[in-house]
């Protein structure tokens, strides 16, 4: 008999349903979604009731966003992530202001991945976790079972 899949599993899967959606300021649909919109629409479809917030700019409010992830997420160390969990990042050397969202993955091979709407590919994409983009991760967050259970 299968192993029943983890939370882990159930977000990551979800995520990679939204793979190629092209990337929209603001989108929150398969028509188009932003880095908040990605993790906004997973938590929709994992059952768990978050309050969106689109009174951004181009970039995100940094403090917006670590505040709404300690809302509905525990936090863990930002070196701790596995995969199904929620990073944030910054694009700069700037690591007070982060602003970009994305979901941690577990690729083909092994290699830890992230997926994420990519506003430079003009869509939500996976890729290798890298030296680059991990010095980029400030915050990492341990998304809750939503309401049909099971663990991380």
């Amino acid at each position: 008999m299968p192993d029943k899949p983890t939370n882990a599993d159930k977000i990551i899967s979800i995520a990679r349903r939204w793979l190629n959606t092209p990337y929209k300021h603001q989108g929150r649909s398969r028509r188009g979604c932003d880095c908040v919109g990605l993790p906004l629409a997973l938590a929709r479809e994992l059952g768990i009731e978050v309050e969106d917030y689109r009174r951004y700019g181009r970039l995100p409010v940094s403090a917006m966003l670590v505040e709404k992830c300690r809302a509905y997420c525990t936090e863990i160390p930002r070196d701790d992530f596995a995969p199904g969990d929620l990073v944030l990042m910054t694009w700069g050397k700037d690591r007070d202001h982060p602003h970009h969202f994305a979901i941690v993955t577990r690729m083909a091979g092994g290699e830890t991945g992230i997926i994420h709407s990519h506003s430079r590919v003009g869509r939500v994409v996976e890729h290798r976790l890298d030296a680059k983009w991990r010095r980029r991760i400030t915050h990492a967050f341990r998304i809750p079972a939503g309401p049909s259970g099971g663990p991380h």
